[in-house]
């Protein structure tokens, strides 16, 4: 329902100004994915009658069935004597991957199949009489991100199948690049063909909205059939009167599509205007406009914009009507360097303000700068981008902007803190090892180090205030660290150690295992996944996470109980000191 509150107010005496009503479907036209409306529909009301001229877009709907599309580009039919081509189905939103694609002579345009659904896709060909067919000229796209066909089954209307092993074509490390091969097998004769995609050499690649494998779709450029090629498309699209795109009131409204096939073919906009440039009479009330569905018709119909003038006379939209030449040019915009943090652009030619938009969401993270001066926190532009108007220099001098994520300096300051970190505690080990060398010839050791048993702790018993205060401290960095629950483990853990020594195990053989298993995991999950090894790599372990922590957090409380049990005892403990095993080393 389009807003009326205009209209209302003004009532009978809205027919003194011009009046344009402008329809425009939701969604971002050309790719149903994100379509909220797949059909244009509009209901308003009018205090007096007018009469409207009709202008507006149009595009054609990629996800229309193949032979439909065919038709709307003036490609003739096997009704016409061309050739019908229909496909089970194809690369979704891309209009080119259609299945007639596969055999309009040109190497440069492919039947794409979609993502990972490969096998049993097919193509029907009918032609406008019988043909024989021995061979498959077939050129393959052969590249890294598409799977390649390996056998193909060519079946008649009458069921009468041919079995094709496609001879391997190899793999070639540029995009888009394909190959050329020849499959021969016994004649078939018919007026329609099906070929069917019965297995592929499989391309892998990791999706990157699920981060899962998916299986690159097979792209056939030609498919080679003796005699059967799809007419080329005319230059531009028929000139005819279709009433099957918009009606008003439920009676339908003559348009014409006016525009280049090629535009057409590749997603372009195509004007709409009325057939022999008719009016439509409108009488007072309550109006409804529908536009068919584009999966119907081929056509998605984006805009509409009626136009009556004062006094109720049609005439041309705004969409149609010349507009005086603008008096000032568009800013040239230059990006003079660029990276995930910072951009540097060059702006000439204005001399009027303008606004400079980064396609970053809003944060007010990003700063702006000219000659050193802050343009100030950016604003919402497109409903998520940052956005600063600039006034210009005079004489529209050109202008350089440096674009800056403040809150990376903290970061590249973290980064520095910690390599210097690493150096310091490089240098400390290495002066260490240097000092104890000198140190070998000089100190007699009353003892060599050794290991220790793993499956206990020595040292004195601590007294009970030391061991509850301990614990206390270990579970509540444990519980901050990782999870409440792992809190009350591990201090549970550390009290019962140092009181009974005989649990050290616990401490000390669960951290392996976790680890151990963590690790197996992870090789076994990369191998079965194949997940891409970017920057985003370790989110898909996300599950191992606190075990892996636990597993830490377990070895530090076996330090923490090794450096309790060892300690002087304060105030007399009730256990009396305990001799430490001949040979256990002084290592935690």
């Amino acid at each position: 329902v389009m807003p009326s509150d205009l209209l209302d107010v003004a009532g009978t005496a809205s027919l003194d100004h011009p009046l344009v009503l402008t329809m425009t479907r939701d969604g971002r036209a050309g790719d149903p994915r994100v379509d909220a409306e797949y059909g244009l529909r509009r209901a308003f009301s009018l205090p007096t009658a007018r009469e409207f001229g009709l202008a507006g877009t149009a595009r054609l709907n990629s996800a229309a069935p193949d032979d439909v599309v065919d038709r709307s580009l003036g490609i003739p039919d096997a009704s016409e004597g061309g050739i019908t081509v229909t496909s089970s189905d194809h690369l979704f939103g891309d209009l080119a991957s259609r299945g007639s694609s596969a055999v309009d002579g040109d190497p440069s345009t492919a039947w794409t199949t979609p993502l990972a659904d490969i096998i049993g896709q097919s193509l029907r060909i009918e032609t406008a009489g019988p043909v024989t067919i021995d061979r498959l000229d077939l050129a393959v796209a052969n590249d890294r991100v598409h799977s390649v066909p390996k056998r193909l089954t060519i079946t008649t209307a009458d069921g009468e199948p041919r079995t094709v092993q496609v001879p391997d074509v190899g793999t070639q490390r540029k995009v888009g690049g394909t190959a050329t091969t020849v499959a021969t097998f016994p004649p078939l004769t018919g007026n329609s063909f099906t070929v069917t995609i019965e297995g592929v050499r499989a391309v892998l690649e990791t999706d990157f909205a699920t981060g899962e494998p998916a299986v690159m779709p097979v792209g056939i450029a030609e498919l080679g059939l003796p005699g059967i090629q799809r007419a080329a498309m005319p230059e531009r699209l028929a000139d005819s009167c279709r009433t099957d795109l918009v009606a008003m009131d439920g009676d339908p409204v003559g348009v014409r599509l006016d525009g280049t096939t090629q535009a057409a073919a590749t997603g372009g906009a195509i004007e709409l205007r009325p057939c022999d440039g008719r009016s439509v009479a409108l009488t007072a009330g309550d109006h409804d406009v529908r536009a068919a569905p584009g999966l119907d018709t081929g056509v998605d119909l984006d805009q509409l914009v009626w136009s009556s003038a004062a006094g109720g006379a049609a005439t041309p939209t705004a969409a149609t009507t010349e507009q005086p030449a603008s008096t000032t040019s568009t800013p040239q915009l230059r990006v003079l360097s660029e990276d995930a943090t910072s951009a540097k652009v060059h702006v000439d030619g204005a001399t009027k303000p303008f606004w400079l938009v980064l396609g970053q969401s809003l944060n007010p993270g990003w700063t702006a700068r000219v000659d050193g001066q802050d343009l100030g926190e950016p604003s919402l532009v497109d409903g998520f981008a940052n956005g600063w108007e600039i006034e210009p220099l005079a004489g529209g001098g050109p202008i350089t902007i440096d674009l800056v994520w403040e809150p990376q300096r903290v970061v590249n300051f973290a980064i520095a803190a910690s390599m210097l970190a690493v150096v310091l505690c490089l240098g400390i080990v290495g002066v260490s090892v240097w000092r104890q060398r000198r140190r070998t010839q000089a100190v007699v050791r009353k003892a060599e180090p050794s290991f220790a048993s793993p499956f206990a702790t020595a040292g004195r018993r601590p007294p009970l205030r030391r061991v509850l205060v301990t614990a206390a401290l270990t579970g509540i960095a444990a519980a901050a660290l990782i999870q409440p629950w792992c809190g009350l483990v591990v201090g549970g853990l550390v009290a019962l150690v140092a009181i009974r020594p005989r649990w050290r195990f616990v401490l000390t053989v669960f951290p392996v295992l976790a680890l151990v298993g963590i690790s197996l995991y992870m090789i076994e999950s990369q191998i079965d996944r194949r997940w891409l090894t970017d920057i985003g790599w370790p989110g898909h372990f996300w599950r191992l996470r606190t075990l892996g922590w636990l597993a830490l957090a377990f070895l530090a409380a076996d330090v923490i109980v090794g450096l309790v049990r060892d300690a002087e005892p304060v105030g007399g403990g009730d256990e009396p000191p305990t001799e430490k095993p001949a040979g256990r080393a002084d290592l935690p």
